[in-house]
């Protein structure tokens, strides 16, 4: 699903203007959560004060599921079953590397790690078109976080998803995501693919913008040596880069 928001107004956001490339990895960058958070109800309920949000094809909240932070801290009462969709395929149990027999206990004993295999199994089961995450990975423990980031991955990869990560961290979504949106203080600042935003004129000095560790070590490295270590996902590709030019 391709989505383009245009001048679109909510609560704190000012006339946010942005597409969503279908069957890509769109990662949103904010200063802060509650813009994340409403601007993620904006895309999946179709809500705004105004502007415009056009779906291709056309909306349906069938084709469109969301795992957000705000969901686990709704996630009180009752059992793991209580949350579950009936017939979950088990395969995905053993994707996320959770034992089956966490369906009996109680919802409150979970950590924020388990709330959120929880929930990304129910959106898995689903099987939706468009999948939007929202402040979930920096709930998670490392092990975890690689995990989803490769099933994110292979969602885009394999099964021709597109994906929205929405992030207060930078680093966390950097390496796998296509194209970045940048939104600060409510406002929509730029979007891009990932590589190029940064070269961006009003992005480059702007102290309000944080830039990833990755793209730090590369801009210290030009500014010091004049050597251009390229475009580079991971910091192991950064290490292998650095590891070329010093030979």
């Amino acid at each position: 699903m391709q989505i383009k928001l245009d001048n679109v107004s909510y609560k704190k956001l000012n006339k946010v203007s942005f597409d969503i490339e279908d069957k890509k990895i769109t990662g949103i960058f904010s200063n802060d959560i509650k813009d994340l958070i409403n601007l993620n109800y904006c895309i999946v309920n179709d809500i705004k004060n105004e502007g415009s949000i056009k779906y291709i094809p056309r909306f349906s909240k069938k084709r469109l599921g969301i795992i957000s932070i705000s969901n686990t801290i709704e996630m009180i009462n009752g059992t793991v079953k209580d949350y579950l969709d009936e017939n979950i395929n088990d395969s995905l149990f053993d994707l996320l590397e959770i034992n089956k027999d966490i369906i009996n206990r109680q919802i409150n004993t979970l950590s924020n790690t388990e709330k959120a295999k929880i929930l990304f199994i129910n959106i898995l089961n689903r099987e939706y078109e468009t999948i939007l995450i929202n402040g979930i990975l920096e709930e998670l423990d490392i092990t975890t976080r690689k995990k989803i980031i490769k099933i994110i991955i292979n969602l885009k990869k394999f099964n021709n998803k597109t994906i929205i990560v929405s992030s207060t961290d930078i680093d966390i979504i950097y390496e796998f995501i296509d194209n970045l949106v940048l939104l600060i203080n409510g406002n929509c600042l730029s979007s891009n693919n990932k590589f190029s935003i940064y070269n961006e004129k009003e992005i480059v000095n702007n102290p309000l913008v944080e830039k990833p560790f990755i793209k730090k070590i590369e801009d210290m490295v030009y500014n010091k040596s004049n050597i251009n270590l390229g475009n580079n996902d991971t910091i192991n590709e950064l290490i292998k880069s650095i590891y070329r030019e010093i030979r």
